[in-house]
């Protein structure tokens, strides 16, 4: 009430601001991705490279920077009938297979598909040439998105077909942006682990394909655990659900497919061209239509045309790509914070819309992914287990060998603490560094870490043991800090780490006489 009456016997009651300032946790899960596109140019004809766009959705990039053009490939349908022309089948198989491995813009859009499939919400785009000095325009980029302030992962999908050389430059450099930075985090690829890579033989020995795991770690040049502590790396390669990029125009039905009709015991009877057009490839579109042959139903009908049609469709959308871990990464990050918080470790869960794993790793050559002791750099594995499917089984930073920050889990609560904090601090700049501004500095952080406790941020079976905020005069700051305006808050967190090995131990009782 605004006048009290105190002259009148009874209760009055007064409701009085509270002007303690809290603090909003940031978003944890903000990741850019960085590769070529189909559309340079908005409607308006103004140029997309150059700039960071931000979008929530895969059909706001389609319509942004469009769908790439789809790979072009021939195939083969040989078409079977009996003697009364009835179908037997359509055999079909591919002249010049498509890319399973996409590259450049197929990669960069299918990175964005994979990416919302695992739970990925808003991110942001940066487009880049890659026509010329296409590593310089990608190093490039990974600086100018420090100038985003929302971005928080940074995600090394390798758009430009970097040999491992390069792409572990690429990584170095992210991981050096995000020390830089300390508001964001990289996530990398052991570039080439699919069939043909060996996952690590350093202690396995073996002469079948390349050791792609050392070659990265011996690539990724940062050695500094401060800088190595920003990066996580997954591996392999995974076999995916989604179907290869193709248009009608683009595929092409092989001169040599043939129609061939058998008699009632089996036996090939004869042998004719598919095609009325002379021999020559049929696009499957409408010269493809226009051109078949069928020798029960008229000519060109749809009859005729449908089975092979059908099988050729069915080769197509059965012909699924392979990609790179990263992207899924990102959206299985930003699921698990949305579901549980940036505490938890973003491993134990299953990857969306895909098959397998390239690779199969075994427990043994996890060990070796894990511990490092050359280089200290571990890596995660992706692995399949019966029963669960296609499941992250690592959550290590590429800083292996460091007590504090190994787990991504942990490094990534840390960022999320210190930018909430920091971000709210900034309402302080300027005021009084006196006791009374500290006593509300103190309790506007507890009360932040209280919550975050409480929501599992923090461990500690007290919030005395979770947390503790020193902040004034011969705690944290010297009277020349006070002459210099320096004000200097002391925030001591216990961060939780996962349970990355659990061990069962059992006894037996004594039977009771």
């Amino acid at each position: 009430m605004t006048n009290l009456m105190l002259s009148t016997p009874g209760v009055a009651i007064q409701e009085l601001p509270f002007n303690t300032p809290t603090i909003a946790g940031v978003a944890t899960a903000i990741p850019a991705f960085i590769g070529p596109v189909r559309n340079t140019n908005a409607p308006d004809g103004t140029t997309l490279i150059g700039s960071t766009w931000r979008i929530s959705s895969l059909p706001e990039f389609e319509a942004l920077f469009g769908i790439p053009a789809a790979s072009s490939f021939n195939i083969r349908a040989d078409k079977r009938i009996d003697q009364n022309g009835a179908l037997l089948g359509v055999d079909v198989s591919y002249q010049v297979a498509p890319e399973r491995i996409p590259t450049g813009q197929r990669l960069f859009y299918h990175a964005l598909q994979l990416y919302f499939d695992n739970g990925g919400g808003p991110c942001h785009i940066r487009p880049i040439d890659t026509t010329a000095n296409a590593q310089a325009n990608f190093e490039d980029a990974i600086t100018a998105l420090e100038s985003t302030d929302e971005i928080t992962l940074n995600v090394i999908v390798n758009t430009i077909g970097a040999d491992a050389a390069n792409y572990g430059t690429l990584a170095t450099a992210s991981m050096q942006s995000c020390n830089r930075m300390q508001d964001r985090f990289t996530i990398a690829d052991v570039i080439d682990a699919r069939p043909g890579g060996i996952v690590d033989n350093s202690g396995i020995p073996s002469t079948l394909g390349q050791d792609v795991t050392t070659e990265f770690r011996d690539r990724v040049t940062a050695v500094s655990e401060d800088v190595l502590k920003y990066g996580a790396a997954y591996i392999p390669y995974l076999n995916t659900n989604m179907p290869v990029l193709y248009q009608a125009g683009t595929v092409d039905i092989d001169a040599a497919s043939q129609l061939i009709t058998f008699d009632a015991e089996g036996n090939q009877t004869g042998t004719a061209d598919l095609f009325t057009n002379g021999g020559a490839d049929l696009p499957l579109s409408d010269d493809f239509f226009q051109g078949v042959v069928d020798l029960v139903t008229p000519a060109n009908s749809q009859p005729g045309e449908k089975p092979v049609v059908e099988a050729v469709l069915n080769l197509l959308t059965g012909t699924t790509l392979i990609m790179p871990p990263s992207p899924a990464m990102a959206g299985i990050y930003a699921r698990v914070d949305r579901q549980r918080g940036v505490q938890v470790a973003p491993a134990n869960v299953g990857v969306m819309n895909t098959i397998g794993p390239a690779l199969a790793i075994t427990d043994e050559e996890q060990g070796l992914l894990n511990v490092d002791p050359t280089s200290g750099k571990s890596v995660n594995a992706i692995r399949f287990f019966t029963g669960r499917g296609t499941v992250v089984w690592g959550a290590r930073t590429l800083a292996g060998n460091s007590g504090d920050w190994k787990f991504v889990n942990r490094r990534r609560a840390a960022i999320y603490l210190e930018e909430s904090i920091g971000d709210a601090l900034e309402a302080f700049v300027f005021e009084p560094n006196v006791s009374k501004t500290w006593v509300r500095v103190k309790r506007m952080i507890e009360g932040f870490l209280l919550n975050e406790w409480r929501a599992g941020t923090l461990a500690g079976p007290t919030a005395a043991d979770a947390f503790e905020v020193s902040i004034g005069l011969g705690t944290t700051m010297s009277q020349q800090d006070i002459v210099d305006g320096i004000m200097r808050v002391l925030v001591r967190v216990a961060l939780p780490g996962p349970a990355e090995k659990i061990i069962l131990q059992f006894t037996q009782k004594a039977q009771a006489a």
